[in-house]
């Protein structure tokens, strides 16, 4: 009986010893789980009610080449943000939880065409590693029941992009004059616009 015990004994831990050897803790998966480095998230705060419903269109474009690829090369879902104000004391935070906040779910959907914005919207993009211009217009026939100067297409700046830089989040403004009135056009930003119950608008004349 004893030599049997030592035997089964023997198999047992050799059999454990090869298995642990083959088989990865899922503790060292979740180690080596990181951030895709080539997911960059296009973000459009809240604007005004009326011009919320307004889409901007997503375009990219290769930089090098002029080529559109915008979907070629990349491919998006889309998400609606939870923003809040946080006060600190001494001024304003504007948090996005779900773009920002580890730990935070994001419900992602799929476009059905072509990649857009609203207002209170993000899109993660996963692009092809390379340089890219990205812009964003909304045509003349897109601008609902909103009034501006601009009667034609609303465009953006171009924003230069590459895979290789660690930005993960852009943003998009609405433009307006000095005296505050929109003007019909959009602003591309690393920088995240100021914002105080909606995004206040880029200052473009």
């Amino acid at each position: 009986m004893m030599k049997l015990f030592l035997l089964k004994a023997f198999y047992f831990f050799t059999f454990a010893a090869v298995f642990s050897q083959t088989i990865p803790s899922p503790f060292e998966d979740d180690r080596k789980v990181q951030h895709n480095p080539w997911e960059l998230i296009i973000y459009r705060p809240d604007n005004t009610e009326g011009l919320n419903d307004v889409r901007c269109f997503i375009k990219i474009e290769d930089a090098e080449t002029g080529e559109d690829v915008t979907h070629t090369k990349v491919s998006a879902k889309y998400e609606w943000v939870s923003m809040t104000v946080v006060n600190t004391g001494k001024r304003k935070r504007t948090d996005f939880e779900s773009l920002f906040v580890p730990g935070t779910v994001s419900v992602l959907y799929d476009y059905e065409k072509n990649y857009y914005l609203s207002g209170g919207m993000a899109a993660r993009l996963h692009l092809k590693k390379g340089k890219y211009k990205i812009t964003v217009t909304t045509p003349k026939d897109s601008h609902g029941f909103f009034k501006t100067s601009n009667k034609g297409e609303w465009t953006s700046n171009e924003f230069y992009y590459d895979t290789e830089n660690p930005l993960k989040v852009i943003f998009v403004s609405p433009t307006a004059n000095r005296n505050g009135f929109y003007n019909g056009g959009w602003h591309i930003s690393a920088k995240a616009p100021q914002f105080y119950e909606v995004t206040k608008p880029k200052i473009t004349e």
